[in-house]
């Protein structure tokens, strides 16, 4: 998916993105829906508009309106909206309906932005919150403007957190279902305006992904924390099609074998590694989320294990 077309909200004698919307019955539908006016969207929608509309609303004297809308169309003739004809806009075949002014009665809550940072562009879906230095949270009652509140500050601790997490990342291996955790923590979705607003950032805590990585620190300590770690990677890697005795050629002790078959079960049967059969020989554990990347590496004829990170 192409970045998307974001839409627009006039307030406070300022142009803002809108990041997102929540509805006070938490109820995922659209602030405006073409259909709902007698519109249909024609297929071939260009590659950074699949909506196939693009709305620019307005807070006047406290009201919320949808003051402009450009939609996208085939060449046949459009309908009249609250007494506004559209005019062609571009060659890209939008047509827009310019200050309709339609009063809307949303009771919720509305993110805006502006101040994009260019260096965090994606170019996927739409542009998410911490992409932003400047963010409000506006609240609404049957369309009425109630209060608001600069959430800038919450934003900028959520990229402090990101850039900890990524540099991590780097200098370390994460197994999937451990990266997961930590990108919900901060994570909003791309692929649609409504998907990516969080009505909870209040209760945004900027060190819960720091904990998570605390966890994994202290998880280290134990030799399951090497071995989940190792089979998670080995997994993403080659899906198990190597069997247990060909990883004794990439220096892992006779011990870790064992306890590698182990957690795996009934999976595979007991192999002979390097004229030795392999027998169970760790006790049956909760391994603990795991998160860095285990390496191992030979020395000449001996074997030796290095933990990477």
């Amino acid at each position: 998916m192409t970045a998307q077309r974001e839409d627009n909200i006039y307030w406070n004698s300022k142009v803002y993105v809108l990041l997102g919307y929540s509805w006070a019955t938490g109820l995922h539908r659209p602030l405006f829906s073409p259909s709902d006016y007698g519109l249909t969207i024609p297929k071939g929608l260009p590659t950074d508009c699949y909506r196939g509309f693009v709305c620019n609303y307005k807070v006047d004297n406290k009201k919320l309106i949808l003051n402009d809308l450009e939609i996208y169309s085939d060449g046949s003739e459009c309908l009249t909206i609250n007494n506004v004809v559209p005019e062609l806009m571009n060659e890209d075949c939008f047509v827009i309906y310019s200050e309709i002014k339609i009063p809307l009665t949303f009771t919720g809550r509305m993110r805006l932005a502006d101040s994009f940072i260019q260096a965090r562009y994606r170019h996927m879906g739409f542009q998410d919150p911490t992409s932003y230095n400047r963010i409000f949270d506006l609240d609404f009652i049957d369309g009425g403007l109630t209060s608001y509140k600069d959430q800038s500050s919450s934003f900028d601790d959520m990229r402090k957190t990101q850039k900890i997490v990524d540099d991590y990342f780097i200098k370390n291996y994460v197994p999937p279902r451990i990266k997961k955790r930590l990108h919900e923590t901060f994570a909003f979705g791309r692929t649609s305006i409504v998907s990516q607003f969080s009505n909870t950032i209040d209760s945004f805590d900027p060190d819960k992904a720091l904990r998570i990585l605390d966890e994994l620190e202290e998880s280290k300590k134990d030799i399951h924390w090497f071995i989940e770690c190792y089979l998670a990677y080995y997994n993403e890697l080659h899906s198990y099609s190597h069997t247990f005795k060909q990883l004794e050629f990439v220096g892992i002790p006779f011990q870790l074998l064992s306890a590698l078959q182990e957690i795996k079960g009934d999976t595979y049967q007991e192999e002979t590694v390097g004229n030795r059969q392999l027998k169970p020989s760790c006790p049956a554990v909760q391994i603990a989320p795991l998160s860095w990347r285990a390496a191992s590496q030979r020395s000449g004829n001996k074997s030796s294990i290095r933990l990477a990170g």
